[in-house]
C-alpha cells in the first residue's frame, strides 16, 4: 500500500503569533517536520499545505511537493485538520498520477519525532487499515497537579465533538492517555468518508517518549518543551 504524508501549517495563530516558524534548537518548527518525513518516503509524497510564503519557500528549498497554495477560507480557526487534508489532496490528485491509499497526517506543532516510532505506528496500524491509529501520551495519573491540569486542557482542546472527546481520553488503572498530535494514520476511502482522522473507533499508539510527546500549542508548551529538553 502507498503512503503520502501531508503537513498542514497555516499562518495564522491565535495563541502563539508565528507559531510555525518559531525557532525551536535552531530551526524553524516546521522545518522539523518536514525534515523527517523526508526521511520516511520520498519528496513528491510529502505535501506541504499553508498559506504562508515564508513556510512554502522552506518547503521549496527542501524539495517536498508545494504546489498547492492554501486559500483563506480553508485557514481559519474553525475549518478541521480533515477538510483541509482532503482539499489539499484532492488538488494533488489532480496535477499528479501517483496514487495513495495511506494518509499520514505530521502536525507541525511535534517537532520531535523518531523514525522507528514511525515504522512500527504504521505496521500497527496496517493490521487493520479500517480503524484509524493515532499517536498517544501514557500520563500516571499521580502526576503533579499543574502538568495534570495541562494535560486535560490538551485534551479539551483537542475535539469539539463531545462523544470523540470522552474517547481521546482513555483511563486505566494508573493511567490516562490523550492525544498527542506526532502521527495520523488513516486510508484516503475512511478520511472522505468520515472527514476526520479521529473517528468513534479509532486505535491508540502509545508514545513513552518524553520528546515525542511535545506538542507546542501554547508558551506554556515552549517552556515544558525547554524543560525537556
Amino acid at each position: 500500500m502507498k503512503i503520502i504524508i501531508i503537513i498542514l501549517a497555516r499562518k495564522g495563530s491565535k495563541r502563539i503569533k508565528n507559531k510555525n516558524l518559531l525557532p525551536v534548537n535552531k530551526k524553524p518548527l516546521i522545518l522539523h517536520t518536514i525534515e523527517f518525513a523526508k526521511k520516511i518516503t520520498s519528496r513528491n509524497r510529502v505535501i506541504l499545505f499553508s498559506d504562508d510564503e515564508k513556510i512554502i519557500n522552506i518547503g521549496r528549498k527542501k524539495g517536498v511537493y508545494t504546489s498547492i497554495q492554501r486559500p483563506k477560507k480553508i485557514s481559519t480557526d474553525n475549518v478541521s485538520s480533515a477538510k483541509t487534508s482532503l482539499y489539499a489532496l484532492k488538488k494533488y490528485n489532480e496535477k499528479n498520477k501517483s496514487k495513495f491509499d495511506i494518509v499520514a497526517l505530521l502536525q507541525p506543532t511535534t517537532p520531535y519525532r523518531k523514525i522507528s516510532t514511525f515504522k512500527n505506528c504504521l505496521r500497527e496500524f496496517k493490521k487493520n487499515i479500517n480503524i484509524p491509529l493515532v499517536s498517544v501520551a501514557k500520563i500516571k495519573k499521580n502526576i503533579s497537579k499543574d502538568f495534570k491540569l495541562y494535560c486535560l486542557r490538551k485534551i479539551a482542546n483537542q475535539s469539539t465533538n463531545l462523544n470523540i472527546r470522552k474517547k481521546i481520553k482513555f483511563e486505566t488503572n494508573n493511567y490516562f492517555n490523550f492525544v498527542n498530535g506526532s502521527f495520523y494514520f488513516t486510508t484516503y476511502k475512511i478520511l472522505k468518508n468520515k472527514k476526520n482522522f479521529i473517528t468513534n473507533n479509532f486505535r491508540g499508539y502509545n508514545l513513552t517518549s518524553s520528546k515525542e510527546n511535545i506538542d507546542i500549542d501554547t508558551w506554556d508548551d515552549v517552556k515544558l518543551a525547554k524543560k525537556i529538553l
